[in-house]
């Protein structure tokens, strides 16, 4: 009987130490795996980084906050406000060591620019803020003191934090990666927080902006798309049907048509009567829940406002007015 028990000891014994000794060799198996992985992916990433590098944050050497001017060893930065009464716009002309780079039609109260340099390339990135909070912030990028692009990023830190604490530009040759660096961030078209490792965007070099040979296109001016909810409340058709000709009410020649269409991030308009067909395409240059202010792509001097009181629409229109010759409100019915 003890020898059984004595033999059954052993055989137990030999099962475990050959079970254990198998599990350590799986388990070296799977480290050795992973180190080799990390070792390629390790490689991978110093070829992929190769032709990449990061900018630097920089601070300014001087700040002139009153007279809007931002100065470092290489770049003058001034920030001029501008009102256009004529035409009921306003905003601030942004200046790169005393060269006019862009008109920005903005209502906010608050610009603050910030600098990120690579080598002779530079991005100025302007804040763009008032007492409720930050708009956002408007990129461009720089090759010496050429312009080669711009961009909007509707983004805000949650908290108070530095900018070189929030954001990062990775360069590469033909785009420029934009990572956020606190755990979330407040998404200002949306209006809501999001997690900072879902924020993708991508200044891509190859795709058309507003500079053109280092000028800013004619007329440029600031374009914005239509959010989820905005997109809701305005996109669809619009018409009006209205006496064009009042001294020839009797004629039903005398009465013309008005069609908008609204896009998520453009717009059409067509004025069809007797006298006239005319046929424009719009830019959306902002919107709020009860306005929206549409404006003709070549000539940032021409709006469209509309206005939304419950189900009730309202139009006036620059091109209107000169067209028929009197200052009038139309009223549009959405369909």
């Amino acid at each position: 009987m003890r020898k059984i028990t004595r033999i059954l000891i052993l055989s137990l014994f030999c099962v475990c130490n050959y079970a254990c000794k198998k599990q350590q060799n799986n388990i070296k198996k799977d480290t050795d795996e992973k180190v080799n992985k990390e070792n390629r992916d390790h490689h991978s990433l110093s070829r992929n980084d190769s032709d990449s590098s990061f900018f630097t944050y920089k601070k300014w050497d001087l700040v002139n906050k009153k007279e809007g001017e931002y100065k470092s060893s290489n770049e003058l930065i001034q920030l001029k406000k501008e009102l256009d009464e004529k035409n009921n716009i306003g905003g601030i002309k942004f200046y790169l060591n005393n060269k006019e780079v862009d008109f920005i039609i903005s209502d906010a109260y608050v610009f603050t620019p910030y600098l990120f340099v690579d080598k002779d390339k530079c991005i100025i990135l302007i804040k763009e803020e008032d007492e409720g909070g930050i708009y956002g912030y408007f990129l461009y990028y720089f090759d010496g003191n050429k312009p080669v692009t711009k961009e909007y990023l509707d983004i805000a830190p949650i908290n108070d934090v530095e900018i070189n604490k929030f954001i990062q530009f990775k360069n590469s040759n033909n785009s420029i990666k934009i990572s956020l660096l606190t755990e979330k961030y407040y998404n200002t078209d949306l209006e809501k927080n999001e997690n900072s490792n879902s924020y993708n965007f991508i200044v891509d070099f190859n795709k058309k902006g507003a500079f053109s040979n280092g000028v800013i296109a004619k007329n440029s001016f600031n374009k914005i798309q239509l959010s989820e909810n905005q997109s809701t409340q305005w996109r669809g058709k619009y018409s009006c049907n209205f006496l064009r000709m009042k001294e020839e009410s009797a004629d039903p020649r005398a009465y013309a048509m008005i069609y908008i269409n609204i896009e998520e991030n453009a717009a059409t308009f067509q004025l069809e009567s007797y006298l006239e067909d005319l046929n424009k395409g719009l830019f959306i240059l902002s919107c709020s829940s009860t306005e929206i202010i549409l404006v003709e792509k070549n000539n940032k001097n021409s709006k469209f406002i509309i206005t939304k009181n419950n189900k009730n629409f309202k139009l006036k229109s620059d091109l209107l007015d000169k067209t028929i010759g009197e200052i009038s409100t139309y009223e549009l019915v959405k369909k």
